[in-house]
């Protein structure tokens, strides 16, 4: 005569196959949780070549642009940074390019101007922002580029705004 296994050991077998998906699914949710923060132009950026830092929020660079005194200051929390540059295509390609660029970054802008003007642009519910601001002559275009990082003080994490 044979014995069976009872149906406590049904249940068990169960109970521990539901307690492995439950915490599969559980860490795939987490994992695609965290990845959310990051915007497109963060560390996935495969070419870190079309960014550069400015103070200490990463800002896209107009590839026909040459730049040029580079400042940052930092207070207790709020990180700021100066970049100049100057080009010979015209601004509204210019500033047509940063406000794509921002807003493929993650950023909200607001544009102001065509053959010159200013685009401001803010993510993180405005605790970081970029103003771009563009003028023409006849010989080239020259534009200045402020960040402001306004760091949480109670944030563990001290990298730089991406």
């Amino acid at each position: 005569m044979t014995s069976r296994p009872g149906p406590k050991l049904g249940i068990l077998v169960l109970l521990t196959y539901g307690l492995v998906i439950f915490f599969t699914v559980l860490a795939a949710a987490a994992y695609f949780y965290s990845r959310s923060e990051i915007q497109s132009g963060d560390q996935a950026d495969p070419n870190p070549m079309r960014r550069m830092m400015v103070g200490a929020v990463w800002v896209p660079i107009y590839t026909q642009a040459t730049y040029y005194e580079p400042a940052m200051v930092e207070q207790k929390e709020i990180t700021t940074g100066t970049v100049k540059f100057r080009t010979k295509e015209p601004a509204g390609s210019v500033l047509a390019f940063y406000e794509a660029a921002l807003t493929e970054s993650g950023f909200f802008p607001l544009r102001t101007g065509n053959a010159g003007g200013t685009i401001q642009a803010v993510r993180r519910g405005g605790r970081i922002s970029v103003t771009v601001s563009v003028t023409t002559s006849s010989q080239n275009t020259t534009g200045e580029i402020h960040t402001l990082n306004h760091r949480d003080p109670n944030d563990s994490k001290q990298n730089p705004a991406r």
